[in-house]
């Protein structure tokens, strides 16, 4: 994907899947991928086949991280996508300023999504509410994220947006853990503009600050 071969991408998430569907994280990756190939049906069904799924205590919030997501698609193709089989209770725009989210490829490893206001008030695990209506989800602790912060009236300025690699408890030889944030402004409205950033961590407490997101200048 970020080389641009989406077709191939496609391919691969497609292997993933059938390699392991125990883990919603195939479902999404899927569906972001369909999304970007312009398969809006194929990823909404995706999407909603995660939210009700039931998956491993380590997953958590990766459900209303892909709510935010099918319906961020179901608004911007309406003509692509039937929702006559989704339940209707869990269709609803959700429009939002500013919205960062990160994941990563190895089971087993803490990352923290820190991001820092244009007031200077952090929010992270330790403050998932800020003064101006930011939001984070719960810290993911053992899976491979997502962790998701949302804002729904943002104010001018930048947001300074960092990840901390808290703990690695993996048994492997994988070598540094591959990130990638993905960077939103008017997210599911018209105007939406997505920034995707890829980086890697190793060292365990190592801070990174992977950039600013500008909003209203």
């Amino acid at each position: 994907m970020e080389a641009g071969e989406k077709e191939l991408a496609l391919i691969a998430y497609r292997d993933i899947l059938v390699m392991r569907e125990e883990e919603p994280q195939s479902y999404r990756d899927l569906a972001l991928a369909c999304n970007e190939n312009g398969l809006y049906a194929e990823a909404v069904q995706l999407f909603y086949q995660l939210i009700l799924g039931y998956w491993d205590n380590r997953f958590h919030d990766i459900q209303a991280v892909a709510l935010n997501e099918m319906n961020a698609v179901i608004s911007a193709h309406p003509q692509d996508v039937s929702t006559a089989g989704i339940d209707q209770r869990l269709i609803c725009a959700m429009p939002v300023d500013v919205r960062i989210v990160i994941s990563w490829n190895t089971d087993n490893s803490d990352m923290d999504l820190w991001v820092t206001d244009p007031r200077k008030e952090k929010c992270s695990y330790e403050n998932t509410r800020t003064a101006i209506g930011g939001r984070i989800t719960q810290d993911v602790t053992q899976g491979y994220g997502p962790e998701e912060f949302i804002l729904k009236k943002a104010m001018n300025g930048d947001y300074t947006v960092e990840v901390n690699l808290f703990g690695d408890s993996r048994q492997t030889l994988g070598g540094p853990t591959a990130i990638k944030a993905d960077l939103y402004t008017d997210f599911g409205k018209p105007t939406q503009k997505k920034q995707t950033i890829n980086f890697r961590v190793s060292e365990a407490k190592e801070v990174v600050e992977i950039g600013k997101l500008k909003f209203g200048v």
